[in-house]
């Protein structure tokens, strides 16, 4: 080998030696900087955290500007949405005002949905006391590198303080301010208590506050009912809603959902097969809802506005529950039918909508289970016909303000006649709606077929202020000008609305009891506790005779009156319908029907009313409002049997002769003999029942002073007293000779004496007389029913000669 390799090989070592020895110094250079990294980062940190725990000490005992204005308990005090429930406890609205949130107390949510906000949020929160040590050490080495404060490190508690109580900028005062306050608020709370607050307080975007509200929001269910998946979403949105929002961007929220499954396993909360599956089930959104039930809903707020005495505002940032009357069902089924726009008449020329209001109460309560304030909603808080207009109610008033108190006062019955007849009452000169006039007809007729004329009669009778007592007292409201008989006939200066009138019926459907109406059972708080219940407002207003005998009379008005069309098959309503207007240009236009069930009133009419704007002269109420009614009653009992109005016991039906009443008679028994067609059932309380039978409709009487004598041609002259004018008596002959027996006339009308020549009579014979009363109208085996024969007279006829010239 030459020098020359020699010396290359003696190079090759010498460097490699050389490299040998660098690396080892980079080695040795890079472990002394790791030491010196860790020392200066340890130093660093115990220095922070020792200025950090002097400014801690000395804030909390010299006490910073924030501190002394931080109250804990304020916490408590976040505005919450209001809800709104149904009869049945169903949930309707959730109102707010800028805030939706929704409390739940944490003994209703579920563990696993805790655990979600805890794995991601704050691991050691409870183990901490406030403030998390070991974390804020990797939080401030991570921001020490970066010479910034991006890392946090903020436990649930300093989460709560934070955006309950301080401003968003990240400074170091601002996080010492924090820290203070989460371990005082950790010092008045429990950790489950401010677990609660939190879960009820953090923005979940959407609108959405807290836990309750963000789950109806997003997935259409309560807290209570989340699964692992979407609590683990949910979890994950509140690091940044704007970013990880489900409806914004679906895939982050996916990402982040499954970031915090994850966490929840390493924590041992689930195991790898919940975490799995749940990170498999796909994530389904609920859709939004619109608001529905409007005018219940304006309704609702103004009654608990002035039970809470609050403003609007104030209620909707409340968290009040608040538990209402209404069957949403049935409101359903209303609003469904009033979809229908051949329900109504037509709009006005120049297209202004025919308006309708329509309220459905309990019978029994006068709790509303329904309501329509006009054909259309269309602004929150708006006009609501049902119960804010005040129109002339026709003769819809009549039972209320005529009829029940004349029953009640006076002691009239269903068979009670009055006339029906023109008059003049002091210059006010009433007429029917048809102008036509019965004569006398009964009380049921009068209401049956409402009829002015008799009304107005009986109120003349009963009193105006007798009548506005009992009305007041069912709740009908008077202007001091309403004075006169008009009112029988609905006159009054402002008028009703849909709603008060309804409720002046529903004494007639339960037995005489009134209660102030009401769509609010009760109220809580946003603590679940009762602040209000409905009270019990309900009097005694009627008999319950009064009340079954009117229901009677407006039965009759569904079966063959003005409000048949009401009517359903098999359900048993009792209505009445009232017109206000000219005829030709009607106002107004009503039927007020009900049941043991439901009371239930319709309006129809114009906004405004003028030439232009009215009904036509065949719109009344017996057409489209009855119809209406029908429709509603028709949609409740279509798959349920319907009740029946249960008869007092003091209470007797009994079959009336027709004929007695004629005249204005009073009211008698059917007889044996009388005509099924020619009876009627009528009911009477047991006191005023008649006792006396028709005599009509009897075995009539034979005169009983029955004589014969004779004439001056000695023909025999039969004299005799009828006893009933309708009588037909038949004058019989008898020859007692040859036994035979002939009849010798007949005679029939009113007559104080009767003489009866019988020019058939021959002379020189003896004959017995006797009289067979036959009534006209009673047929047995189709022979007319004949009365015993009066007692026979004998004489006998002198011989012709005798009486020749």
């Amino acid at each position: 080998m030459d020098s020359e390799s020699l010396n290359h090989k003696a190079a090759r070592k010498e460097k490699t030696a050389m490299g040998k020895h660098c690396n080892s110094q980079k080695r040795i250079s890079r472990f002394f900087n790791i030491i010196f990294s860790v020392i200066k980062y340890t130093a660093l940190v115990f220095l922070t955290l020792g200025l950090a725990g002097t400014a801690f000490v000395v804030s909390y005992l010299m006490g910073l500007d924030e501190w002394k204005e931080f109250d804990p308990h304020q916490i408590d005090e976040m505005q919450q949405t209001l809800l709104i429930f149904d009869k049945d406890g169903v949930e309707t609205a959730a109102l707010y005002n800028k805030e939706n949130r929704v409390y739940i107390p944490i003994g209703e949510i579920p563990k696993h949905v805790k655990n979600a906000f805890i794995a991601i949020e704050d691991a050691r929160f409870y183990e901490h006391g406030g403030v998390d040590i070991i974390r804020i050490l990797g939080s401030l080495i991570e921001d020490l590198k970066s010479g910034s404060l991006k890392q946090g490190a903020s436990t649930i508690s300093q989460q709560l303080v934070k955006n309950t109580s301080l401003t968003g900028v990240k400074t170091i005062s601002r996080k010492l301010q924090e820290a203070v306050m989460a371990f005082k608020l950790e010092q008045v709370y429990s950790k489950d208590q401010i677990l609660e607050m939190y879960l009820n307080y953090i923005y979940f975007g959407n609108g959405a506050y807290g836990i309750e509200a963000a789950a109806k929001t997003y997935f259409g269910v309560s807290a209570k009912s989340l699964s692992l998946a979407q609590a683990a979403l949910l979890a994950g949105v509140i690091k940044g809603p704007s970013h990880y929002a489900p409806h914004i961007n679906l895939q982050k929220s996916i990402e982040r959902r499954n970031l915090v499954l994850s966490a929840m396993r390493e924590q041992g909360m689930i195991s790898e097969r919940e975490e799995k599956e749940a990170k498999e089930e796909a994530v389904v959104l609920a859709e939004k809802s619109e608001a529905q039930y409007g005018y219940f809903t304006d309704m609702v707020l103004a009654e608990a506005e002035n039970i809470l005495n609050l403003d609007g505002e104030e209620l909707l940032s409340s968290g009040c529950r608040i538990y209402t009357t209404l069957d949403q069902e049935l409101q359903k089924q209303v609003e469904a039918i009033y979809d229908e726009r051949t329900n109504f008449p037509d709009n006005a020329a120049d297209g202004e909508l025919c308006q309708s209001a329509l309220c459905i109460l309990d019978s029994k309560t006068s709790e509303i289970r329904a309501i329509i304030g006009g054909r259309k909603y269309e602004t929150r808080r708006g006009i609501n016909r049902a119960t804010d207009i005040k129109r002339q109610p026709g003769s819809a008033i009549k039972p209320v303000i005529v009829y029940a108190p004349a029953l009640e006062k006076l002691g009239y019955t269903p068979a009670t006649m009055v006339l029906d007849e023109k008059g003049n009452f002091n210059g006010y000169v009433p007429k029917n709606f048809s102008e036509n006039y019965k004569g006398w007809v009964t009380l049921r007729e009068a209401v049956a077929q409402s009829l002015n004329l008799p009304a107005v009669r009986v109120f003349e009778t009963l009193g105006v202020e007798t009548g506005k007592l009992y009305a007041s007292q069912v709740g009908i409201p008077f202007d001091e000008k309403d004075q006169g008989l008009t009112l029988a006939l609905g006159g009054f200066t402002t008028g009703v609305s849909p709603l008060c009138l309804a409720n002046s019926f529903t004494p007639f459907a339960n037995g005489g009891y009134y209660s102030m109406t009401s769509c609010i059972s009760k109220i809580e708080n946003g603590r679940g506790e009762v602040i209000y219940e409905r009270p019990d407002t309900r009097i005694s207003v009627l008999s319950p005779d009064t009340a079954y005998l009117m229901t009677s009379m407006m039965q009759s008005a569904v079966e063959s009156g003005t409000a048949k069309r009401v009517g359903v098959e098999g359900v048993p309503i009792a209505a009445k319908t009232g017109t206000a207007g000219a005829g030709e240009d009607n106002r107004d236009a009503w039927t007020v029907a009900y049941n043991p069930d439901y009371t239930m009133c319709c309006w129809m009419g114009f906004d405004s009313t003028d030439t232009s704007h009215c009904l036509p002269s065949q719109v009344t109420g017996g057409t489209y409002p009855a119809e209406l009614l029908s429709q509603v009653f028709s949609a409740i009992y279509r798959n349920k049997k319907a009740p029946d109005f249960v008869r007092p016991k003091d209470i007797v039906a009994v079959r009336i002769d027709i004929r007695s009443l004629k005249d204005g008679g009073p009211p008698m028994l059917a007889g044996a003999f009388t005509p099924d067609e020619q009876t009627i059932l009528e009911y009477f309380p047991q006191k005023s029942a008649p006792s006396e039978y028709t005599t009509y409709w009897s075995v009539p009487s034979p005169p009983d002073d029955l004589s014969v004598t004779l004439d001056e041609n000695g023909l025999p002259v039969v004299s005799f007293t009828p006893k009933d004018s309708y009588v037909v008596y038949r004058i019989m002959r008898k020859d007692l000779a040859d036994r035979t027996v002939e009849m010798a006339g007949e005679y029939s009308g009113a007559s104080l004496k009767v003489n009866v020549t019988d020019y058939s009579a021959e002379y020189g014979r003896s004959y017995e007389y006797y009289v067979v009363p036959v009534h006209p109208d009673i047929k047995i085996g189709g022979e007319q029913l004949c009365g015993p024969p009066s007692q026979g007279v004998r004489i006998r006829t002198l011989k012709e000669e005798d009486y020749l010239p």
